[in-house]
């Protein structure tokens, strides 16, 4: 029962830790997106693209955490 225990925690750490990595990045982005709009040109679309997609997977992330028996 110890070693399932260690796995379970093991799992929600590296949840958490991508949450964290990804949050990071989103953040980066949309710092990027909103200071750089005029120079962007046509890759502004793609970025917020990117960036709602980011936002779904931090999302699905969350609730992945939120459920983690751990």
């Amino acid at each position: 029962m110890e070693k399932e225990k260690q796995e379970r925690y093991a799992r929600g750490r590296r949840l958490i830790k991508e949450f964290e990595m990804v949050l990071s990045n989103y953040q980066k982005l949309m710092f990027y997106i909103q200071t750089q709009r005029e120079e962007m040109g046509d890759i502004h679309e793609s970025l917020i693209d990117q960036a709602v997609i980011m936002e779904e997977y931090l999302g699905i992330l969350l609730e992945r955490i939120k459920f983690a028996n751990y």
